[in-house]
Order: C-alpha cells, then structure tokens, then sequence
C-alpha cells in the first residue's frame, strides 16, 4: 500500500551514520561560537575596568573641587595604584592602615602595569582638582589583559583629565 507516495516498506529516519555527522556539525558551530563569546568577554572585562577607574578617578577629583568634607575639615584626595588594586583615599598622602581607605580590586584578569604617577599615587589638590606634584611623562599607568595580553594606557595631564587611551 502507498500513501502519499511513500510505501510502507521504506523506513523512515536517520542512519547511525547520517546523525554522527550531525552532532559533529553541531559540535563544531558551537566551538566557533564559543570561542567568539570568550574572545568579546575578555574584551569587555578590560573595557569596563577601564571605564570603572575613569569613573573612580573623577568621583576623587570631584570631591576635592567641592570640598567634599565628609564631616572633617575640608582635604585633598587621590588614588593609589598597585599591582592588582587601587586605593580611593582621602588627604594628601596615602597611608596604607588608614581605615577609610576604600580598596578596589581588579578581576584576576586585568592588572596594572607601568604606573609612571609619583609613588603611584594620583592626588588632587582641594580647591582646584589639579594633579599635585604633575610631571609630564610621570602622568599615565597601562591596564594589562592577562589572558589575551591586551594594554590600554591611560593619561592624564595637570587638570586630571583622560587626554589619551591607547
């Protein structure tokens, strides 16, 4: 008997054969895919330390051009940079035990390289918000991709202001 063209002795289905390929078309686009979804993650991890630093430089920069006095008599502040962290800190040195101190540490990730600030430190003159102590040439650090080795160099001049991001 034949219904719509087909007989009843033909089977219908997929060989062993027809479904290995299959799977391994399968397996090979989603390895492709994957491996784009890695590749834009780490782009977009060091984006956004970047982005959150910029962000943190400006929020101390700020606060020492209005005198943001936190209920104490009014101050400079800065940011300390190290390896795998930076320091959001009030005054015009950075005391490593201060307890206000508020530290942020990067993703395994991304770290810091080429710190070229004086002592590693960024500080703002209350009032003005100008960099103290600037010297041209010392005003830039570089955040490192340590997976895919990727580096942005970020510089400042005297006002505080991102002027390059290489």
């Amino acid at each position: 008997m034949v219904y719509l063209g087909i007989s009843e002795d033909k089977q219908k289905g997929l060989t062993l054969i027809e479904f290995l390929i299959a799977i391994g078309l399968v397996a090979i686009i989603s390895s492709a895919i994957g491996i784009r979804l890695i590749t834009f993650r780490q782009k977009s991890s060091i984006a956004t330390t970047h982005a959150q630093i910029i962000t943190d430089i400006k929020s101390q920069q700020v606060k020492s051009m209005v005198l943001d006095t936190e209920g104490e008599i009014p101050n400079s502040y800065g940011v300390h940079f190290d390896v795998g962290s930076y320091v959001l800190f009030k005054g015009t040195t950075y005391t490593i035990s201060d307890a206000a101190n508020f530290v942020v540490k990067l993703g395994s990730d991304v770290s810091f390289q080429s710190i070229l600030f004086p002592s590693q430190n960024i500080i703002f003159t209350k009032g003005s918000g100008e960099i103290s102590d600037f010297v041209s040439g010392s005003d830039s650090f570089t955040l490192h991709d340590n997976i895919n080795g990727d580096k942005k160099t970020i510089k400042l001049n005297v006002n505080g202001v991102v002027i390059s991001v290489l």
